[in-house]
């Protein structure tokens, strides 16, 4: 199971491909944490309305809400206090059940790196599109420049996305 985190949804919904994610990952089942639902869904009706595209997903069963177990609750007040509660529950859904998370994070990023929790990130997320071949490297510069352009953002390292 993969759970992907706001930050990840929201920026390949922004550039309408949140597909491809799950063409990336065609064996995996796809999961978000009900805070995460909440996020997208309370952003939706302030003019978010790309994420439309997250709520369709969630409708159509290609991405899941996977709540926590009591245990996994308990676990909240481990975590760091600047952590938002989209952040926690992914985090300690993955950490309790060895799930990848998708994240663009630099806090989560360095949690999960700590904590030896699997993770991708964007760059490392536009790299396996195409070393695993769903799109060539020129496919994979557009999504960068519209992910830029969109989200008003700079990828770092983008020569470390496409060496050989």
């Amino acid at each position: 199971m993969i759970i992907i985190d706001t930050n990840i949804i929201s920026t390949f919904c922004r550039i309408d491909q949140l597909p491809i994610l799950f063409q990336l990952f065609p064996q995996d089942k796809f999961g978000i944490t009900p805070a995460v639902y909440d996020e997208l869904m309370e952003a939706i009706p302030l003019g978010f309305s790309f994420l439309e595209q997250a709520k369709s997903s969630i409708e159509s069963g290609d991405l899941q809400i996977i709540p926590l177990q009591p245990e996994e609750i308990q676990s909240k007040q481990n975590l760091p206090r600047s952590f938002g509660p989209g952040d926690l529950e992914s985090v300690i859904i993955c950490q309790h059940r060895s799930y990848v998370l998708l994240t663009n994070d630099k806090r989560l990023r360095n949690f999960c790196k700590d904590e030896g929790i699997t993770f991708y990130d964007l760059p490392m997320l536009l790299r396996a599109l195409w070393e695993n071949g769903v799109y060539p490297k020129q496919k994979v510069r557009q999504f960068i420049s519209e992910i830029e352009a969109k989200e008003n953002m700079v990828i770092k390292k983008k020569e470390e996305i496409f060496q050989d």
